[in-house]
């Protein structure tokens, strides 16, 4: 989990099968506590600078599953945990930018047994969370810019990915 008042992805993050959850946070959450002990509270006016997720150009949050190959003639059997159902991505944010060329990537893998056989994994989940502050959801705006590319793909007889978008 990244927590933080902005969040800038550039290289890779990977965890097959696993769980990425990011949160940028628009108002500080010192702030908020100030305003929710306040006499005279008030809804605050979102900040232009803070609570945005970025993936920029090339960037790539991972957590497909794995090719696990445990024939005996493979280079390495046996080797890899068998972590073939694709993972968990999570970003909530005032704003999230996936640039031109950034991916999400949360498909199923497979695995082949000593005998050749195929288990194919399940592809996992993205949910995308954009347009309010997650302190004070009074505090809305912001922007989901979908210009990267998300992919949840499984093979036959697994389930594809899911999509939540808000």
């Amino acid at each position: 989990t990244l927590s933080g008042a902005n969040i800038d992805i550039l290289g890779q993050i990977s965890a097959p099968g696993g769980s990425v959850t990011m949160n940028a946070y628009n108002l500080s959450p010192s702030m908020v506590e100030e305003l929710k002990n306040s006499t005279t509270p008030s809804t605050p006016t979102a900040s232009g600078t803070r609570g945005v997720v970025t993936l920029g150009k090339d960037a790539l949050i991972n957590t497909a599953g794995l090719i696990v190959d445990d024939r005996l003639s493979a280079p390495d059997p046996f080797e890899l945990p068998i972590a073939i159902s694709g993972g968990q991505v999570n970003i909530n944010a005032y704003s999230i930018l996936l640039d031109d060329g950034s991916l999400i990537d949360v498909s199923g893998g497979v695995r082949v047994d000593p005998f050749g056989k195929r288990t194919y994994g399940n592809a996992g989940g993205i949910s995308l969370i954009a347009g309010r502050d997650l302190n004070l959801p009074g505090v809305i705006g912001g922007e989901l810019a979908l210009n990267g590319r998300l992919r949840g793909i499984a093979g036959m007889g697994a389930l594809g990915g899911s999509l939540s978008l808000q």
